[in-house]
């Protein structure tokens, strides 16, 4: 009887995490496509993505790998080894944080702001920028900015676009700081493994806190790489 209800509480609280997970990626999906929406509908600033978050990239995904050995090494009663990769994988985490923070810090040393203006951009246009209206790259002559269909350059933008504020660069924050917040939980979900970890809790009749946390951590690892891309490609 006791073993019954130790597996209807670990079948409850996986259903607790998917619910949770299935909630993140909604709120994601939200925010996507609200993405998309808008840059159908703004002067949309396209520019190259900092290389902090090619870092991060690389950071999260190598520690989904650790964590994936974690797990394995709790299956086969190897506690050492369980040690050793969740150490690794809480230290690549944190890197994660750290190249985050770098790209953030590259981003506002472009002129990209969380809330900042078109004309905040620093760089040369065409090079490190450019702007995007319905579709088309605006021309930048003798200073002004012209529409694509402006053959004859007869009505500059500049008015009209140093007015408005980068949404594109705005969202950017929106979308990475979201997912750094619950990488940040997830750090603390690690910690609180490493430590029940430590004191030998886990083992292959016992699995389940190191499930739901390998759960949580490869879901952040496969929506960062779902961010990335989406922001690389859809800009």
């Amino acid at each position: 009887m006791e073993k019954e209800e130790k597996e209807k509480a670990a079948r409850s609280k996986r259903i607790m995490m998917w619910l949770g997970v299935i909630s993140i990626v909604m709120m994601f999906a939200g925010l996507t496509s609200g993405y998309v929406v808008l840059q159908a509908d703004n002067y949309w600033v396209k520019f190259e993505l900092p290389n902090g978050f090619w870092i991060s990239t690389v950071l999260i995904v190598a520690s989904s790998i650790t964590m994936f050995l974690a797990m394995r090494a709790v299956r086969a009663n190897n506690l050492n080894a369980v040690k050793y990769y969740l150490l690794l994988t809480l230290g690549l985490g944190l890197g994660f944080m750290g190249s985050q923070s770098k790209a953030w810090s590259q981003l506002i040393h472009q002129g990209n702001f969380f809330v900042g203006k078109i004309s905040d951009l620093k760089g040369e246009y065409g090079k490190d920028y450019v702007i995007i209206n319905q579709g088309a790259q605006l021309n930048f002559i003798d200073g002004n900015f012209y529409a694509a269909s402006d053959k004859s350059l007869a009505e500059p933008l500049n008015e009209k676009i140093n007015h408005k504020f980068n949404t594109a660069s705005g969202y950017l924050y929106v979308l990475t700081a979201l997912h750094f917040i619950h990488v940040l939980v997830g750090i603390i979900v690690l910690l609180v493994v490493l430590f029940n970890a430590y004191r030998n809790k886990y083992s292959s009749e016992n699995p389940l806190g190191m499930e739901l946390a390998s759960i949580y951590w490869h879901f952040l690892d496969g929506l960062w790489v779902y961010l990335f891309f989406f922001l690389l490609f859809i800009r």
